[in-house]
């Protein structure tokens, strides 16, 4: 896996650098995110990590910028802390997860395959739920003839949805399979994407398709 490490901290790059060189990564390190985004668009990298201090605006506006090329390149952020808000900021403003160091080699390796899994294409058939229709391969998807302008955190959670049509979805569950950050903590995280949702495939349509359950979770209508 070759990976790209945008150090902001001007301390932790070196040291991640090293350790995952000696764990059998392919690494470049930089300083300047408009490298970054070049190094993002040309292609060859399997994900860019994204090192500070603590999550800022121009983090932010970095982590949108990387994420919404044509051939998107998944984008973890490594932060010295950060709370709650920042968390739900980051993972809104498009990056793929989130982490505070220090971390466990174990854990972030296992937090990047998990990112491989969920942005390598999964080709297959179009799934229809009522008159929602998706295009997995395409990420494209729509409300009868209408084309959805979704983000790829909105594809993704669309998605589990449609795959999984009439049935309670906890979540937990949409935790672990959209943004793989899994304790409840972060749940306001889910209630932020569901609703960004809703605004796109609901409300305009003037359907209620996805439901909120109370205390429970959400529920897409089967039909």
């Amino acid at each position: 896996m070759e990976l790209l490490i945008l150090d902001l901290s001007g301390s932790v790059g070196p040291r991640l650098h090293a350790s995952l060189e000696a764990r059998g990564y392919r690494v470049e390190t930089i300083s300047d995110p408009s490298i970054a985004l070049w190094r993002s668009e040309i292609g060859n990298i399997d994900a860019v990590v994204i090192c500070c201090d603590r999550p800022a605006l121009d983090d932010l506006a970095t982590i949108a910028e990387i994420g919404s090329g044509a051939e998107r390149t998944p984008v973890v952020m490594l932060a010295a802390s950060a709370d709650d808000t920042d968390v739900v900021r980051v993972l809104d403003a498009g990056a793929d997860d989130i982490m505070c160091s220090p971390v466990s080699s174990r854990e972030f390796d296992a937090r990047l395959r998990a990112i491989a899994r969920r942005t390598t294409p999964q080709l297959g058939p179009s799934i229809e739920v009522g008159t929602l229709r998706l295009e997995p391969h395409e990420r494209r998807a729509w409300r009868d003839t209408h084309e959805l302008d979704l983000s790829p955190r909105e594809f993704a959670l669309l998605e589990v949805f449609m795959r999984h049509p009439g049935r309670l979805l906890t979540r937990e569950f949409l935790l672990d399979g959209v943004w793989d950050v899994a304790y409840l903590g972060r749940s306001n995280v889910v209630d932020q994407g569901v609703s960004h949702v809703r605004r796109k495939i609901d409300r305009p349509f003037g359907r209620d398709d996805l439901q909120t359950v109370r205390g429970a979770g959400y529920r897409l209508r089967a039909g």
